[in-house]
């Protein structure tokens, strides 16, 4: 078995004979198509976690094949931010930098579509032949979410206060109820019973619930 490395493009393979006076003859010859390389992996170099506007990660793509790039390629997020093209050309593998804006939220962050990789007016070849930018499906085999657990959390938790009408007797107990929901990350204990204040005289009695 010989194992050829053939150029982006079509080629011609050519299948010679040799007869008995040394003289070559061509016997077939086979076109073979090599495409430019796709997008293998998306990964990120962050640790698995909740980020908050401000922080930065860092998003990796790589490439069947090495790649050139040129300009600032773009990839947007399913958080509604962008991760920005940053190194790697001249390998198989780019790095982008995204940092979290306001009211970014995402849970998990992964790639907006199959196609939210783009050029931005810049290039992304393979031996001058453009590569292919088609991602891997969202949450599917490879994609950003399916090989990381990144939530990007900028939303304020929500405060719901229940509770019975004031009575109109002094004297008597009343107790309120307030929950905290947070649909993106993890809620800890943000104030105690002791911290809730009314507008009126008395003290407050509140049995605090946090909802993630």
């Amino acid at each position: 078995v010989k194992t050829f490395d053939l150029p982006t493009g079509t080629n011609s393979i050519y299948f010679r004979a040799r007869e008995a006076n040394a003289k070559l003859y061509n016997v077939a010859i086979v076109p073979v198509t090599v495409p430019p390389p796709a997008v293998g992996v998306i990964n990120v170099s962050s640790t698995s976690g909740y980020y908050k506007a401000g922080l930065t990660l860092t998003i990796s793509v790589t490439f069947a094949d090495t790649v050139d790039v040129t300009g600032s390629p773009r990839l947007a997020l399913n958080s509604g931010g962008t991760g920005i093209y940053s190194s790697g050309s001249g390998t198989a593998t780019l790095t982008f930098s995204y940092t979290v804006g306001a009211s970014q939220n995402a849970k998990p962050l992964d790639y907006s579509s199959t196609a939210s990789l783009t050029l931005n007016g810049g290039t992304i070849n393979h031996a001058g032949t453009p590569a292919i930018l088609t991602l891997p499906t969202p949450g599917a085999a490879s994609s950003l979410s399916y090989n990381n657990s990144i939530t990007i959390d900028t939303a304020n938790p929500v405060a719901t206060i229940t509770g019975p009408s004031l009575p109109s007797t002094q004297g008597l107990a009343v107790t309120y109820y307030i929950t905290f929901t947070d649909n993106y990350g993890p809620i800890t204990s943000l104030l105690s019973a002791s911290t809730v204040s009314l507008n009126t005289s008395g003290s407050a009695s509140a049995i605090l619930t946090y909802n993630n």
